[in-house]
């Protein structure tokens, strides 16, 4: 018969000691890598406990109102910016080989000082879509630190400025099925873009993000904030004090 075994922590801020019991309530300790030998059933191979370690803490935002995500109509040559109607065109405009400009705007709960550990931002699809998909990624990048809404006028996602230095080539080849919200409509991770931005020194935790979808190639369908329950999302992890 199998020896049921408890184990209990104890901590202090700089050490931890381990109490083990067996089945028969013999307590054995582990206290600095030493084991009491008399007490039955006991592992004695050394436990590592780092007390110190920074939890790993998460912030997460969706868009919250139908002029925080736009797309940049480049198939008008006069690149009119309008509030996405329910559905956001990543990649070209249908087909017809010009880039879409997609903008999507969050306030951002951030705390001043966090050190970014990873970063994401999740659609759900919103059509059936097959073939490859590319787009780049940046952000806005305000001197103030806190982006404003977006100018509804002609060029007003893809000509804003500054922007940052960083951006990340997302590449899907995975088909897309209506109403999915897996990885494969998740972006790779976006910590270079979010650092790049908590670094400003006018960086307040509750200012808003704009990150930009450049469209390269091929084409996918997102849902927008007009479709209720499912707007993007922006997910990050970091940790404060390491």
């Amino acid at each position: 018969m199998r020896t049921a075994l408890a184990m209990f922590a104890l901590c202090s801020l700089a050490s931890c000691s381990l109490l083990f019991s067996s089945g028969d309530g013999a307590p054995g300790q582990r206290d600095g890598g030493s084991v009491d030998a008399a007490a039955p059933g006991i592992d004695a191979t050394p436990v590592d406990i780092d007390a110190s370690a920074v939890p790993l803490q998460m912030v997460t935002t969706s868009i919250a109102d139908g002029t925080d995500d736009v797309e940049e109509q480049r198939a008008d040559a006069a690149g009119a910016v309008l509030p996405a109607a329910q559905i956001l065109h990543l990649g070209s405009t249908g087909g017809i080989g010009e880039s879409q400009y997609v903008g999507l705007r969050f306030a951002v709960g951030l705390p001043v000082g966090a050190n970014v550990k990873r970063a994401h931002i999740q659609f759900q699809s919103a059509a059936d879509n097959v073939g490859p998909m590319e787009a780049n990624i940046y952000a806005s990048k305000p001197e103030t630190g806190n982006a404003p809404p977006f100018a509804l006028v002609n060029g007003g996602v893809s000509q804003l400025s500054p922007v940052t230095s960083t951006q990340v080539l997302w590449a899907v080849t995975e088909n897309w099925g209506n109403g999915t919200a897996g990885m494969a409509q998740r972006t790779p991770d976006l910590k270079s873009i979010v650092t790049e931005l908590v670094e400003n020194p006018s960086w307040q935790s509750g200012n808003h993000m704009v990150f930009v979808f450049a469209g390269v190639s091929g084409e996918r369908q997102a849902r927008a904030y007009e479709q209720v329950g499912s707007p993007a999302t922006l997910t990050i992890s970091y940790t404060v004090g390491d």
